[in-house]
């Protein structure tokens, strides 16, 4: 199922030894020192958000400011193969992108590339090819590496077996690519996050469910089903998520747990009365956590998540703990969703991000 980070980066699978020197020389030609610098670099002091435009072939990528939709800086537009449009998360000090890119290979066998954007001078590079697809990247605590995986057929039929790599955003003689971990036998192994101490959260789901890894060590069995939308409080010491429950027919149940064990059901998750998506911690000592609600009417309650019509999925909290980002769907319920539209929740209103419909991060200037 798992191996020891020692044993793991030497029995690596053979492709990545090749794509870790394809690193190495692509980071080399373009890693160089720019003069150059957006506007956005220049941009005067607030809270932005990084978001994407999804298009057939292009994703246009731009900052949007929290509070004045008005301002609207366009970065880049990034080509792809047609139909699969990037994924990307901003770097913690707010000053790259990483995105996860189908632009190599043909529709029926595409390729992934890892690529920064450098907001501040516009650089759009690319770091590693071959990982996979349909990934959201993970960075360091510290912005100087980036985490991605790479998978390959398990000799377990219907599984792979998934390495978890770690590229330098500026390779050095003494920093190259690692291989952290490799996970054999699953169907899927997500990073979450690397804490201060370095320790990597991972979840696993294989025949057994869903679990939770710190490292290569598992920790707990989270669920026996499917789960998704997992979100670490800022302590480490709970994980929320949603899980894909069978009991009665497909449910989507909020679920909050201890790391190290003793976790409860989200609250009415018991009952039967909720159902949702998404969930997001809101930065604050008292770790509280938000999911996206699927509008009912509980008896004695009015309806969840509406604030007119439709329903919200959070997405993200920026640092300041006063601004919202949240995904707004216009349909009744999670199975006729409707249209979607990003938009950022302030205490004086919301203000809908026209034409974005991928949030990729937070620059706090």
């Amino acid at each position: 199922m798992y191996m020891s980070g020692a044993l793991a980066q030497r029995l690596v699978f053979p492709v990545l030894a090749a794509i870790i020197v394809a690193s190495l020389i692509t980071a080399f030609l373009f890693f160089q020192d720019s003069d150059s610098r957006t506007a956005f670099a220049d941009a005067d002091a607030g809270i932005y958000a990084v978001v994407s435009k999804p298009g057939l072939a292009v994703d246009t990528i731009a900052v949007i400011r929290a509070g004045d939709i008005g301002y609207e800086e366009i970065l880049i537009t990034i080509p792809h193969l047609p139909g699969m449009s990037a994924r990307g998360v901003t770097s913690p000090d707010g000053t790259k992108v990483a995105l996860i890119v189908a632009d190599e290979g043909d529709v029926k066998n595409p390729v992934g590339s890892l690529r920064i954007l450098d907001l501040m001078t516009g650089s759009y590079t690319r770091l590693a090819t071959g990982v996979d697809l349909l990934q959201q990247p993970v960075w360091s605590p510290d912005s100087e590496a980036i985490l991605v995986t790479v998978s390959q057929p398990s000799k377990t039929e219907g599984f792979v077996d998934t390495a978890v790599l770690s590229y330098p955003v500026k390779f050095t003689k003494q920093k190259k690519a690692q291989v952290l971990t490799i996970f054999r036998a699953v169907i899927l192994a997500v990073p979450l996050r690397i804490d201060q101490s370095g320790d990597l959260f991972t979840v696993a789901i294989n025949e057994r469910g869903s679990l939770l890894f710190i490292g290569d060590q598992e920790i707990r069995v989270l669920s026996r089903f499917f789960t998704r939308d997992w979100a670490l409080s800022s302590s480490g010491r709970k994980i929320a998520f949603i899980e894909a429950n069978l009991d009665a027919g497909l449910q989507y149940l909020p679920r909050v747990e201890s790391v190290f064990g003793g976790g409860v059901v989200a609250a009415a998750v018991q009952n039967g009365g909720r159902q949702a998506l998404g969930a997001v911690w809101k930065p604050s000592e008292f770790e509280q956590v938000d999911f996206g609600d699927e509008p009912s009417v509980v008896e004695g309650q009015v309806a969840a998540a509406g604030f007119v019509s439709g329903f919200d999925i959070p997405l993200s909290w920026a640092e300041t703990g006063d601004v919202l980002l949240v995904e707004h769907w216009s349909g009744i319920n999670f199975e006729k969703p409707g249209d979607v539209q990003l938009q950022i929740v302030l205490a004086n209103g919301r203000y809908s991000i026209v034409g974005y419909t991928r949030f990729l991060g937070w620059v706090v200037k």
